[in-house]
């Protein structure tokens, strides 16, 4: 699910037309497994299955609700999506920012429980390898620093200017790329025009957090990057409680 991955045609749409907020959100959330176990433990909680794990997951933060409103729900089933909003991250994350004009903040996110050989994906992008490299479709890379931060905005040729990854230091191409992905990247981020933001455009930037051998893929707006880690942790803290 990264941002930044898209391809030339959808690049030639983004300069055609405005992306509309709701757009964004859920297009960006698709996920190719919508099939989940899940049953209602309490009235405001669901017992939710992904893979071997189980979490209780209160049912402020479900977007999906409890699968059995559903059925042939799959015991491979391995990711549930979830949203938290402003207001209750901001209660834990110092100067997260609720809102941008009519725009609010809430965290959409999905909660993954990958398989061995996708877990190793997380751990070890390749397209973060293509950046570090100077490879692939990074071979002709546009770099620029990225305006008021220390960190630096990598495009893809053809998706310039609309589709970037944000790292904290200049690959080197000699240098083996950081064992640590969050060493080194942030975020993949899209701008699109938006009606309900006091500037009339948006960036909305795709991220994830590893809480052991489970992911959570979440998307956070670009004027609250600079708390990134404090909201990784926020979201971890949440996955450790509603474990069983």
């Amino acid at each position: 699910m990264q941002l930044a991955g898209y391809g030339a045609e959808v690049a030639t749409k983004m300069l055609k037309a405005s992306i509309k907020i709701g757009l964004v959100l859920i297009g960006t959330l698709a996920i190719s497994a919508v099939a989940y176990e899940a049953t209602s433990l309490l009235s405001d909680t669901y017992r939710v299955a992904l893979g071997q794990h189980v979490f209780n997951i209160p049912t402020q933060y479900s977007r999906q609700g409890a699968a059995s409103q559903l059925t042939g729900a799959d015991e491979d089933s391995r990711s549930y999506m979830l949203e938290f909003s402003a207001e209750d991250v901001a209660a834990e994350v110092s100067n997260y920012k609720t809102t941008n004009g009519s725009y609010r903040e809430n965290i959409r996110a999905v909660l993954i429980a990958p398989t061995f050989d996708e877990s190793k994906r997380y751990q070890s992008p390749g397209y973060l390898k293509d950046i570090w490299n100077a490879e692939g479709s990074y071979r002709d890379a546009i770099i620029e620093s990225y305006a008021g931060r220390s960190w630096l905005k990598v495009y893809r040729k053809i998706e310039y200017p609309y589709s970037w990854a944000v790292l904290r230091e200049m690959p080197e191409k000699n240098r083996s790329v950081p064992e640590n992905v969050f060493s080194f990247w942030i975020a993949n981020c899209l701008s699109g025009n938006s009606p309900i933001t006091q500037s009339g455009e948006i960036v909305i930037c795709q991220s994830y957090a590893l809480d052991q051998d489970i992911v959570i893929d979440f998307y956070i707006s670009e004027q609250n990057l600079d708390v990134i880690e404090d909201v990784r942790l926020f979201l971890k803290s949440k996955i450790e409680l509603w474990k069983e």
